[in-house]
């Protein structure tokens, strides 16, 4: 992969593992209930859970790839597309509050909770997709990547976890101008796509 590629790589990766979803969502709200100790297996569930929904992933978007090779040239244009319209209604959203509850969860509810989060299932395909098939890999490359995008996603969820309070009254105060960077970032990520490889 170039630098460039890399970069928007990174960029598509921790904009789209930091914005709120379930894990990220779920990670703050225990962390302000039963705190960082007291959630640990949840924390594992949700991990592991994710580690098994990515590798899937994976190994969905690499076989449909083998089976039709010619699918990741109009991948690459249904990624850019769809990353731009993130960009799109990120620049456009508002603030919300957040009122989900921690309640009840466990490790193995965590753990099937990602068998059902869309937004994982959309981020890993579309990085397997864009970034990982068009460079030929093997299933070590597939594995070493889904080890890269699970240690961000881990890494934004902490943050959540750990931040959730600051980052929520520091976006509620300045929500536009986040918008704006991370519309931005993404709609890069999006036009680097479309370029040769």
């Amino acid at each position: 992969m170039s630098y460039l590629t890399w970069m928007s790589f990174l960029s598509y990766n921790i904009i789209t593992s930091i914005t709120p979803g379930p894990m990220n969502i779920i990670a703050m709200n225990v962390a302000g209930n039963q705190g960082v100790r007291g959630g640990r297996s949840i924390y594992a569930g949700l991990i592991l859970g994710l580690t098994v929904v990515i590798l899937l992933c994976g190994l969905f978007s690499s076989t449909l790839v083998a089976i039709l090779p010619n699918l990741i040239q109009y991948m690459r244009f249904i990624g850019s597309a769809y990353i731009m319209w993130i960009a799109w209604v990120i620049l456009r959203s508002r603030p919300e509050s957040v009122d989900g509850q921690s309640t009840e969860l466990n490790f193995n509810r965590a753990f099937l909770l990602q068998f059902i989060n869309v937004k994982a299932y959309i981020w890993a395909i579309t990085v397997y997709s864009l970034y990982v098939l068009p460079t030929k890999p093997n299933i070590a490359i597939i594995v070493a990547f889904a080890g890269l995008m699970l240690f961000i996603a881990v890494l934004c969820a902490m943050i959540w976890a750990f931040f959730g309070v600051i980052l929520s009254s520091f976006l509620q105060k300045y929500w536009r101008a986040a918008n704006v960077i991370m519309a931005v970032m993404l709609f890069y990520s999006a036009i680097n796509l479309l370029s040769p490889l």
